[in-house]
């Protein structure tokens, strides 16, 4: 369906840090969202993962369509970034401006879909196991991290 491509490219975008360019889409998919029990369909966690990324997106403390690109500074990896590594609840707390120990920082989205403590027990072959695992060996080494 069309909507399920429109819920998935909102979550890619958030995860990427594109909140620039995610208000239109919003304002495309709120005119037919409300026809429709998602929530019932195979799209409910992309729709569930929208819906949370609509409502953080109304709460963030940055400008009204903020971009977070310029805020990730120089290229560093590790100056004034805390990586948030979660499932979906580390959306509301994504690309936010913080100050921790007088520098601005801007947490940076990690997201594992799935991440629930039964996947990663030693046994587990998983997916949300082997994605925390490429997730975690991408924050880089020495940066401050959010589990």
């Amino acid at each position: 369906s069309t909507a399920g491509l429109y819920f998935t490219a909102v979550k890619v975008l958030f995860v990427l840090g594109r909140l620039d360019v995610i208000p239109p889409i919003i304002e495309a998919v709120e005119e037919f969202r409300w026809f429709e029990k998602f929530s019932r369909t195979m799209m409910k966690n992309e729709h569930a993962y929208y819906t949370t990324i609509t409502l953080a997106m109304q709460h963030m403390n940055g400008p009204a369509v903020p971009d977070p690109r310029p805020l990730l500074g120089d290229g560093n990896p590790t100056e004034g970034k805390l990586y948030v590594c979660a499932d979906s609840h580390s959306m509301p707390m994504s690309w936010q401006q913080v100050t921790i120990d007088g520098v601005p920082t801007v947490t940076v989205n990690r997201l594992v879909t799935g991440l629930k403590i039964w996947h990663m027990r030693p046994e587990s072959n998983f997916f949300p196991k082997r994605n925390f695992e490429g997730v975690v060996a991408s924050i880089p080494e020495g940066a401050d991290a959010l589990f």
